[in-house]
């Protein structure tokens, strides 16, 4: 089943930008990358901005999850 809410667009941004101490620890940042392939699979502009957003983060890991996403959802 699959879900592809663009009401969900700004919650998933959040949720990704969001500083939980729970995840402060994960050098992978699973979280993020799970809200990037969530935005990538929504395909609206506003998840795209939202995106290019996050490909502006300090990150190399979040930057690279992000351009993982682009490529796999086949944006651009």
């Amino acid at each position: 089943m699959e879900m592809e809410l663009p009401s969900t667009v700004e919650c998933l941004y959040e949720l990704a930008i969001s500083d939980f101490k729970k995840y402060r620890d994960d050098e992978y940042c699973q979280l993020v990358e799970k809200c990037c392939y969530a935005l990538g699979a929504i395909r609206t502009e506003e998840a795209k901005e939202k995106l290019k957003l996050l490909a502006k983060s300090d990150k190399d890991i979040i930057r690279e999850h992000v351009e993982d996403t682009f490529e796999m959802c086949k944006l651009s």
